[in-house]
């Protein structure tokens, strides 16, 4: 059946039931169902911006409260000394007698924040069971690491800075998702960060790795049983450590350094490949912590105790004095302790024609010549005293390649050398 424009008009025209023309009824109504759209856009509008208020609002009234008691808890030494590397010993909490539930202290509009990179105060508390001294990984000049257990199931660390940290919470929210971004099989994943609280208690939180960090396997295994660090175990680690510097130094832009690498930053996994932590801190660390606050502690180079900046050459010195540490087992000494320098040390043992004595002797596996050799050059490549004359990590990844070559200076390759 065909319609013409004549036939069309007469339709339109035409009165309905209610005596209303047609065409009248259907504009009418369209503007309806355009009206209810316009005002079921307003609504969706106003509850998006109410929700991400919700989102940057503090999703518990007491934070003040649990910031103030946490700093004076700090301040007023209510946590017992730990060791610089992960060894718990104290009896104390931080915030005592806090007694939580994810029910209780744990409001809906904080649940959508576990899918994003900013986490609220109470969430940290809640993670941590009220910043318990059970919690405690270890304790540092300028932070504090808590073990923790998201409300998800996820097993995470948690990094206080000290309140001494003067840097405004804009340029630290940019450091943080600048390090958050980085992402590498041998570096510890960065989560998400906390600036809520008061005295500038600002927190990290990572990616839990589950099998401790090197110094504890190094140093802290029962003196009469073999280590589970093979040498072939322990050069796997050596390259991961390796890896995950020259992606900071080369591959990252601008790039970032770590300014405190040492064994306790070192985490491993249950395959026993290393996950580097706290890399990109020195931005974040206190003035005078890079004007010398290092000065008498050997995992950093000499360089750093006077006004001189950080640089990747200070990396790589403290590479070289960890790789020193995984060969000979032997922890590195500071201006505390009464043992020898491991740098004088391995020095004098090489000089001595003993290099096969700085093995670490709880090594059941041992290395062949050739492969010790390599490693305790390249680890004294590392420690040069003439920065200049330091490799880049992007050198040393090639130097650890298996070769039946040795290094000699100027990152040139050539067969004969001896130590």
């Amino acid at each position: 059946m065909a319609y013409n424009s004549s036939s069309i008009h007469e339709w339109l025209s035409s009165r309905t039931a209610l005596g209303v023309k047609l065409w009248l009824l259907i504009l009418t109504s369209v503007l309806v169902f355009l009206l209810f759209l316009l005002i079921l856009a307003f609504i969706f509008h106003v509850c998006f911006r109410q929700r991400r208020r919700n989102w940057n609002r503090p999703c518990y009234d007491r934070e003040a409260a649990i910031s103030t008691e946490m700093e004076m808890n700090i301040k007023n030494g209510s946590v017992d000394r730990f060791s610089r590397h992960g060894s718990l010993n104290t009896q104390r909490s931080i915030v005592t007698n806090w007694e939580y539930s994810a029910g209780q202290y744990f409001p809906a509009a904080c649940k959508d924040q576990w899918r994003r990179n900013i986490f609220a105060l109470d969430e940290i508390v809640l993670a941590t069971n009220g910043f318990s001294g059970e919690n405690v990984i270890s304790i540092e000049d300028f932070d504090v690491d808590y073990f923790g257990n998201l409300v998800d199931g996820s097993k995470v660390i948690i990094k206080i800075f000290s309140a001494n940290n003067s840097l405004g919470e804009n340029e630290f929210i940019r450091e943080a998702e600048r390090i958050q971004h980085v992402s590498h099989k041998n570096l510890i994943k960065l989560l998400g960060y906390c600036t809520q609280g008061i005295a500038n208690n600002r927190m990290f939180v990572y990616k839990n790795v589950d099998n401790g960090n090197l110094h504890q396997w190094l140093h802290q295994c029962p003196q009469n049983h073999f280590s589970p660090l093979t040498w072939s175990i322990r050069m796997n680690i050596v390259q991961g450590i390796a890896k995950g510097l020259a992606y900071l130094h080369e591959d990252v832009e601008p790039q970032i350094l770590h300014g405190r690498l040492r064994s306790s930053c070192i985490l491993l996994d249950q395959q026993w490949n290393p996950k580097i932590a706290n890399f990109g801190l020195v931005e974040l660390l206190p003035s005078e912590y890079s004007a010398g606050a290092l000065a008498g502690e050997t995992h950093e180079s000499f360089e750093i105790g006077s006004t001189n900046p950080f640089t990747e050459q200070n990396d790589v010195y403290s590479f070289g004095i960890l790789l020193m540490e995984i060969i000979t087992g032997r922890a590195p000494a500071n201006c505390n302790q009464s043992q020898p320098d491991l740098i004088e040390w391995v020095k004098t043992m090489i000089g001595s024609q003993k290099a096969v004595e700085t093995v670490d002797f709880k090594m059941e596996e041992k290395p062949s010549s050739k492969q010790l050799k390599r490693m305790l050059l390249i680890a004294l490549r590392c420690v040069d005293p003439d920065i200049l004359n330091r490799p880049t990590m992007g050198q040393i990844l090639l130097m650890l390649q298996p070769r039946d070559l040795l290094l000699a200076h100027g990152g040139e390759i050539r067969t004969g050398e001896s130590l």
